[in-house]
């Protein structure tokens, strides 16, 4: 059991370094309004970002969590792959809406959150609003 736990903690952690990583990525891919901030400033920022990142972290957890329950029971459950196919499909969506994020930061004034869900709607309206940002370049960065 002890074994269960130290994985759950472990995956645990890197989903906040990940979700840590992105932030700085973000400062750094903004780096000329991140410039004018304090060194403290940024600092703060990671940290208050820290506790979404660890909550964030924990909604994905649960899935492994049960997994790792199961697997008590079911001894073939506890194979690695069926973790690696979670985290791959999870992490997929992950990295597209971290990915739009930097460019449309700068083109909308704001992050990403469920604005542009208002859109799907009227597909018309909502490519008009993306039509600007390099979609292609942020697909193949994703790729």
């Amino acid at each position: 059991m002890w074994n269960e736990t130290r994985l759950a903690i472990i995956y645990w952690i890197k989903w906040i370094l990940f979700f840590e990583l992105a932030r700085v990525l973000f400062m750094i891919y903004h780096f000329r309004e991140t410039i004018q901030l304090d060194f403290s400033d940024m600092l703060l920022a990671l940290v208050h970002g820290l506790r979404m990142d660890a909550s964030m972290a924990a909604y994905l957890l649960i899935p492994v969590c049960l997994l790792l329950l199961l697997g008590i029971f079911f001894p073939a459950v506890r194979k690695p792959i069926g973790f690696q196919v979670y985290t791959g499909i999870v992490l997929a969506p992950v990295m597209i809406i971290i990915f739009c994020d930097l460019p449309a930061y700068s083109a909308w004034g704001f992050r990403l959150d469920a604005s542009p869900l208002k859109y799907l709607s009227t597909p018309k309206e909502a490519w008009a609003s993306v039509s600007h940002l390099p979609v292609f370049w942020i697909l193949l960065f994703l790729v």
